[in-house]
């Protein structure tokens, strides 16, 4: 399972909560390769976003309906005045998800 707190966990917990389930959490962590990997090894089950799927470990994936949505956010200190690096790196941000 993603760690608690994080977007992924609380969105899957909420599911579970829906459906009166609650897992044996074995392990908790944030990266996706290694509980990608764990898996490919037998090791339980994870959630895990579309994105991150890979042909290459022999997984099976499959889709969960209701779909989970994760919502990026780029947060700024109020009335910061950023230097160039910092705007230029927004704007990066900014541009990927435009």
């Amino acid at each position: 399972m993603a760690k608690k707190g994080s977007t992924l966990r609380v969105l899957t917990d909420q599911i579970f909560e829906a459906g009166g389930w609650i897992p044996s959490t074995v392990c908790e962590t944030n990266s996706i390769t290694a509980t990608r990997s764990m898996v490919a090894m037998g090791i339980g089950v994870t959630f895990i976003g579309d994105t991150c799927i890979t042909d290459h470990e022999h997984i099976a994936y499959y889709s969960v309906e209701p779909k989970l949505y994760r919502l990026n956010a780029l947060v700024t200190r109020k009335n910061w005045m950023m230097n160039q690096p910092e705007t230029s790196l927004c704007e990066a941000v900014k541009g990927y998800f435009s």
